[in-house]
């Protein structure tokens, strides 16, 4: 079975090829251009191996959150392959996808960078299976880490998705930076697999994004209102 999978969400995505459980080819969307860089990193990757866009049997995504316009678009797109093609659709929310293919266990806290000093944050409890516990979220890093001392005894340990820029967490023995690298590829297919093999797929029609905080709008310096 060949899967096409794709990831807009965070500021470098990424597609993948996946055929028999294996990923046979991987292209990088470069920092914040999904909108330009998508759909011909999917045509180059179905070139280079030779396959038709009608030999592929489902698509997996990730629906956010993370950047608005980059997860509208990848949603978009899979929603309309799915459609148009009539194969399985797949759809993980990032923050899941983040610690699902993590290396660790116990409580997690996945991070990813927003704007305005804020991130996008979600608490999980990692052991045999993944459970999210509460709500998505888009706080400062001081709200979140007053969040996770509730946790205590517990140690909760944090993930965030972009490894060059950390946030102010005070590691100790309750707090634990995770700086291993994260196979988000790879755990998305492990994620469509299993949901393929249970037959858990999504509508294309009912499929939504997950938004957590507005869209982030510049505002334009040409035209100054008198």
């Amino acid at each position: 079975m060949l899967i096409l999978g794709m990831e807009t969400s965070l500021p470098e995505g990424f597609v993948f090829l996946a055929e028999d459980g294996k990923i046979i080819n991987y292209h990088k969307i470069p920092p914040r251009s999904s909108s330009g860089y998508l759909v011909p990193a999917v045509k180059l990757m179905l070139e280079e191996k030779n396959i038709s866009i009608n030999e592929i049997k489902a698509v997996v995504v990730t629906t956010g959150p993370g950047s608005f316009t980059g997860v509208r678009i990848g949603v978009s797109f899979a929603k309309s392959l799915s459609f148009c093609l009539n194969i399985g659709l797949i759809g993980i929310p990032t923050l899941d996808c983040i610690s699902f293919s993590a290396n660790c266990s116990g409580i997690i806290c996945s991070l990813i960078e927003g704007y305005g000093g804020c991130y996008f944050a979600a608490f999980f409890e990692k052991e045999k299976k993944l459970r999210k516990i509460g709500n998505y979220l888009f706080l400062p890093v001081k709200q979140i880490m007053s969040m996770a001392k509730k946790f205590s005894p517990q140690r909760v340990t944090f993930i965030l998705s972009n490894r060059t820029s950390f946030p102010a967490i005070n590691q100790n023995d309750k707090f634990y930076l995770y700086k291993d690298a994260i196979d988000l590829d790879r755990g998305m297919l492990k994620i469509a697999l299993k949901r393929i093999k249970n037959n858990s797929l999504d509508n294309p029609l009912t499929l939504k994004p997950v938004y957590v905080s507005p869209p982030r709008i510049k505002r334009s310096t040409r035209w100054k209102i008198q």
